[in-house]
């Protein structure tokens, strides 16, 4: 319990020091408000090609291991190895 509250404290903070430090366009998310920005024009297109690689990165062995513990609990997959029933 204890790791996800810090988790979630250090996320908000992070995020919250992050959000205010630029000025906001309306109702435009964090991103779009990035590529509004005049200032740190450079650094800003880094962030906005590097953020969606580095969430799809971190996701992909997660689903992996899901998948893979899907199949030991559906008896198909065991040692290692698949083996369909079929």
């Amino acid at each position: 319990m204890y790791p996800i509250m810090i988790c979630i404290c250090l996320y908000l903070t992070i995020g919250l020091i992050g959000a205010a430090s630029l000025k906001s366009i309306g109702t435009s998310d964090l991103l779009a408000t990035f590529a509004a920005s005049q200032n740190h024009k450079i650094l800003i297109t880094v962030i906005n090609i590097l953020f969606p690689i580095s969430v799809l990165i971190t996701s992909v062995p997660v689903f992996a291991i899901v998948i893979r513990y899907n199949f030991v609990r559906g008896g198909l997959c065991s040692n290692g190895k698949l083996a369909f029933k079929g």
